[in-house]
């Protein structure tokens, strides 16, 4: 696995990259990193060449200002794209990358070979949603430690956390090191996101869905609904999950994606 960096609006963005062939991308969520999908880009590399960058604010990618809009961070997965001279590719997004994914799709929608929503919407934040994400920007400012440790304990299925203690503590600590202007701007801009729907429910690529069932952030049967909808969507379903099925069940979301990459390429 190599570790790049790129030159993007006079700062730094940080990727790693391994394997060969067709390219695939995988897009961390909020308070993560690419270091945290290690496990899965040895593991798909043995067939495809897969790139997983820090987005903006996250591990050693700079940040860029009050609001990390998902329109700035698609503009980063395309920078990385053109330095490698990479025409079309599939686009992995687990929880935010997944609102990432779909922004890119919306503006290179030709470059696109297919996405897998992993624990992640096509909808924009309800007015339900804004209003925990406003909850959420105030007791960030409180006390950053408390914030991401209730945050994240809440992402994973009951016991999963005291029961995996190296890995969450991992997912932990990327979060931890992240700046809190760095954390605030991603929860803007999640928040200010357009809905993804209308735009995926017209395209003819394959849209995979990663559903956990124990998720308590998603609700599964609205993902479902969603699938349902699209014209080439696939569901797959990870029984014991909630919100961070690929560290949560790392063999089923490999299997799943192997399954949709068929499908893509």
């Amino acid at each position: 696995m190599k570790t790049h960096t790129l030159c993007f609006r006079d700062n730094t963005i940080c990727y790693k990259t391994s394997g060969q062939g067709r390219a695939v991308f995988l897009l961390h969520g909020f308070l993560g990193k690419a270091e945290l999908f290690t496990t899965l880009q040895t593991q798909l590399a043995s067939s495809y060449r897969v790139i997983a960058p820090d987005l903006p604010g996250h591990g050693e990618s700079a940040s860029y200002g009050y609001v990390h809009s998902m329109e700035l961070m698609a503009e980063v997965i395309h920078a990385i794209a053109r330095a490698h001279n990479l025409r079309r590719y599939v686009l992995v997004g687990h929880s935010m990358g997944g609102y990432v994914a779909l922004s890119y799709f919306n503006r290179y929608p030709q470059c696109v070979a297919g996405i897998f929503l992993l624990n992640s919407t096509s909808k924009a934040d309800s007015d339900i949603k804004k209003m925990e994400r406003s909850r959420a920007l105030e007791a960030l400012n409180a006390n950053k430690t408390i914030f991401t440790s209730q945050t994240l304990h809440a992402l994973f299925a009951p016991g999963w956390p005291e029961a995996h203690p190296n890995v969450f503590t991992s997912v932990l600590q990327a979060a931890q090191c992240m700046k809190t202007p760095a954390i605030a701007a991603a929860l803007r801009g999640m928040k200010d996101r357009h809905s993804g729907f209308d735009w995926i429910t017209r395209c003819e690529i394959p849209l995979g869905y990663g559903i956990g069932k124990l998720d308590r952030t998603l609700a599964p049967e609205e993902l479902t609904a969603q699938c349902n909808s699209l014209k080439r969507g696939f569901a797959y379903y990870f029984n014991t999950t909630a919100h961070y099925s690929y560290l949560e069940a790392p063999v089923e979301v490999h299997r799943a994606l192997r399954n949709f990459l068929r499908k893509c390429f």
